[in-house]
């Protein structure tokens, strides 16, 4: 056997050297064959490029950033280059038989120039670019305006129908948010109502226990206090139509029914003002040591009397804080309510604007697809390919050097793996 250590360079290049004619013979091989391949064979490749101008609609970029740019950019590309557009312009050219789609999508390449690329974000400038390749100048034109079109109209399409379904949507919601905004506006009215009517209950029996109460002018006479009072608590509390006009806690004018007689003066006592009257008559009377039957039924009248007003201002203090319980409740959710109308009320003004805008959308399209129009407002044609007058492949003399310099390392391989097999065989002495 041979060491392998013993071999020198001077080996490596007896062997070149002895194998040269083999070496240059394959290395020759190669290169007929690339000729061959480039030259006779391979087709030549022209390139030409359709530019897009991407200027989304004004409301459309309320609120977007660069960030959404390039989301938005990276999805018409993927758009451009799908399989079923591919499939649609070869179909629009005629080459259904003559080409396959998975050729065609090689020759099809979309590019986005980037204006800004950072570890944070990466912003596309506005311009997309159709690359097409083919065999002739004026394929190349063609396929890539072809593609254009086609594409302007795909985009047409789906907003279109986007569009379509973006205004469904939005007059459903409208039609919703309206039911609620009123549903809200009557629960509203009504609960401002009842709080307006407990605030006014409320007033009329303070002044029932310590208040002032006016009666109405064409309707004085002369009737006791208290039987207007009782009419006045008993009518507050079921509702009657006695009160004709209410000012403030200290000022209501009510109407006495003409069978209760007259009053002495408009001016009505509440009962903690009565039970004064009552409590200083008890203390006039029994100051002056009464004795006679007379004196003393008034002094137990009296005394009765102010027994009934205490329980009577106690009923009526009870009732008022049950009221203002039930005033700071109703309070409460009439501000939530008024919060929830003006919510909504802005909601509303702002998908109204949006329906608004979105029906403005749809009509535009609408009339552009009965117009048979291939037009946008937010992607345009920037420049229409043109058929170039040189090809971009292939490279015929770099090809076959590239093939000779393959062939010259292949058989140079080739001749020591012989070599070494010559030696390996040959017996040790």
């Amino acid at each position: 056997m041979v060491d392998k250590n013993q071999i020198q360079l001077i080996d490596y290049l007896r062997v070149i050297k002895t194998k040269s004619p083999f070496i240059l013979g394959g290395t020759l091989l190669f290169m007929v064959i690339a000729a061959i391949y480039f030259w006779g064979i391979c087709k030549p490749v022209y390139e030409a490029k359709t530019s897009l101008l991407n200027i989304p609609a004004k409301y459309q970029k309320i609120n977007t950033d660069a960030t959404s740019n390039s989301l938005t950019m990276n999805a018409l590309k993927n758009l451009i280059e799908s399989k079923d557009l591919i499939a649609a312009v070869r179909k629009k050219l005629g080459w259904e038989n003559s080409v396959k789609l998975d050729d065609l999508t090689k020759s099809m390449q979309v590019r986005l120039l980037i204006e800004e690329d950072t570890n944070i974000r990466k912003t596309y400038a506005p311009i997309i670019e159709l690359y097409a390749q083919a065999q002739t100048g004026k394929d190349a034109a063609t396929l890539a305006n072809t593609w254009a079109e086609l594409f302007i109209q795909r985009y047409n399409e789906l907003t279109r129908e986007v569009s379509s379904q973006n205004f469904d949507f939005l007059t459903t919601e409208y039609a919703t948010l309206e039911q609620q905004l009123k549903a809200k506006q009557s629960d509203f009215i009504q609960y401002q109502e009842q709080l307006n009517f407990m605030k006014r209950r409320q007033d009329s029996m303070r002044n029932l226990v310590s208040g002032y109460l006016q009666s109405s002018p064409t309707n004085s006479g002369n009737i006791p206090s208290q039987n207007v009072v009782d009419m006045m608590r008993e009518q507050e509390l079921k509702g009657e139509d006695y009160v004709t006009m209410y000012k403030s806690r200290s000022n209501i004018n009510v109407d006495i029914p003409p069978t209760t007689g007259l009053l002495e003066s408009n001016h009505l006592i509440g009962y903690e003002g009565q039970l004064q009257d009552i409590e200083l008559k008890i203390k006039e009377l029994e100051a002056r040591k009464i004795d006679t039957p007379g004196e003393l039924a008034e002094l137990s009248a009296a005394k009765a009397r102010k027994t009934e007003l205490i329980v009577k201002i106690k009923s009526l203090k009870k009732d008022i804080e049950q009221i203002k319980n039930t005033v700071t409740t109703l309070d409460t959710k009439v501000s939530s309510l008024d919060r929830e109308v003006a919510a909504l009320q802005s909601k509303y003004i702002l998908l109204a604007k949006r329906k608004e805008e979105a029906e403005l959308e749809k009509a535009r399209l609408d009339h552009m697809t009965k117009s048979g129009l291939i037009y946008s407002e937010d992607i345009k044609i920037a420049s229409y390919a043109v058929a170039p007058d040189k090809k971009i492949g292939p490279k015929r003399a770099i090809g076959t050097l590239v093939a000779g310099i393959i062939g010259c390392i292949l058989f140079t391989l080739i001749a020591f793996i012989q070599n070494y097999i010559a030696l390996a065989s040959k017996p040790t002495e």
